[in-house]
């Protein structure tokens, strides 16, 4: 039986702090700084990318065929990233969410105003106040139809690796939900959960006010 092989990558974004640890809404500098850097290191600069807010920034990573190649770019764009911010007496916080109450500031695009407007300001911000980490598991191609989820002209085969992916995601959820949410407050509140799913996901289940409760799921992406 022919293996086939699917590739996977990486999105982490982080707030970027000053060093007496405020949030600091220097991102498009820090961002072209890292761009300039990479692109005369031979990297690739549309791998630092801007967030929807001024003090969080994204890096990201080309498809890697193994989890060691995946591993060795990502490190090399986060090794550029810390570097530049030391630089500009920045640091890097990975720890999902801020532990203080902070009002972020919109980049003032229409995209973003509009998605404001469809969740609501109120619960739009939480966004801002929460990073992602995302891990991207290629699936067969056209077997997601955006308007229907799983496509109509899929094969069983097909259905069965969607299936074992999701699968794995879902393990994997848990693991990155551990090593990517570590801060145990949010708004200067312990709240003894991971601030991340309470305030970004949300559920409507347990009452949680997310960004995302009572929304439909969007396939598409």
């Amino acid at each position: 039986m022919a293996i086939v092989k699917r590739r996977i990558g990486l999105e982490q974004e982080f707030f970027l702090v000053d060093e007496a640890g405020s949030l600091s809404d220097r991102a498009d500098e820090f961002l072209k700084s890292c761009q300039f850097i990479a692109q005369a290191q031979g990297l690739n600069p549309n791998y630092f990318v801007a967030e929807f807010v001024k003090s969080m920034v994204e890096i990201n990573t080309p498809p890697a065929d193994t989890a060691k190649e995946l591993a060795k770019v990502y490190l090399k764009n986060l090794k550029l990233a810390i570097s530049v911010a030391q630089q500009m007496g920045l640091r890097l916080y990975p720890l999902s969410s801020y532990p203080l109450p902070t009002m972020p500031v919109m980049r003032d695009h229409p995209n973003y105003h509009i998605q404001a407007r469809t969740v609501g300001i109120s619960k739009f911000l939480h966004a801002g106040k929460c990073t992602g980490t995302h891990l991207h598991l290629e699936v067969p191609p056209g077997v997601i139809d955006p308007r229907v989820a799983v496509s109509y002209n899929s094969t069983s085969i097909e259905r069965e690796e969607l299936l074992n992916i999701y699968n794995l995601a879902t393990a994997c959820d848990c693991a990155l939900i551990s090593l990517t949410r570590a801060c145990p407050f949010y708004e200067g509140q312990a709240l003894g959960l991971a601030a991340h799913t309470i305030r970004y996901r949300g559920s409507e289940t347990f009452g949680w006010e997310g960004v995302y409760t009572n929304l439909q799921p969007d396939f598409s992406r």
